[in-house]
């Protein structure tokens, strides 16, 4: 009788593996089937991506030659455009010294002409500033004062400062 108990538990245990083999089978198989199909997706994607970006590669290359084309345009009237810029600035940085009615000094200056929109594009803005003020030939640069208008007298109180020449000062 044992041999017959042993030979039921051997087949339920056996029925049990079997069941057990053949879900993980399908699970197998669903997984495959699932990562085939992202695969298949991936690959759709793929296609079509290369495809948009090859048309834009296209796209760009024909923008850059026309940017380039077009560069060369505005390099010719760039500097007419900084140059007024820069005048535009000097009027107004003169307007705003005698307004205030005392000289001020470049960060003053430069406080002032950035809120009213002028950019100054470079590291230490506040040089360049100065090196502006200075190629305008319109302001003197009062030692330990700042810069006044040379069109307007220096009021009473800042006569006896020293003015900064440079070559450009007369």
């Amino acid at each position: 009788m044992k041999s017959v108990e042993n030979s039921a538990q051997e087949d339920a245990m056996d029925d049990k593996l079997y069941r057990e083999a053949i879900a993980n089978l399908e699970q197998l198989k669903k997984a495959r089937h699932q990562a085939l199909e992202l695969v298949k997706q991936c690959d759709e994607r793929i296609a079509i991506l290369e495809t948009f970006i090859k048309g834009l590669e296209k796209t760009a290359s024909a923008a850059k030659e026309a940017l380039q084309a077009n560069a060369l345009i505005q390099n010719r009237n760039s500097r007419k455009q900084k140059s007024a810029e820069i005048e535009r600035m000097m009027d107004s940085a003169e307007n705003f010294i005698i307004e205030k009615g005392h000289p001020l000094t470049r960060s003053e200056l430069l406080e002032y002409l950035e809120k009213e929109g002028f950019r100054i594009e470079a590291a230490d803005r506040s040089k360049v500033l100065g090196t502006n003020l200075w190629r305008s030939k319109r302001f003197h640069n009062l030692k330990g004062a700042g810069y006044w208008p040379k069109s307007k007298k220096l009021p009473p109180e800042f006569e006896d400062l020293d003015i900064r020449t440079t070559s450009l000062s007369e």
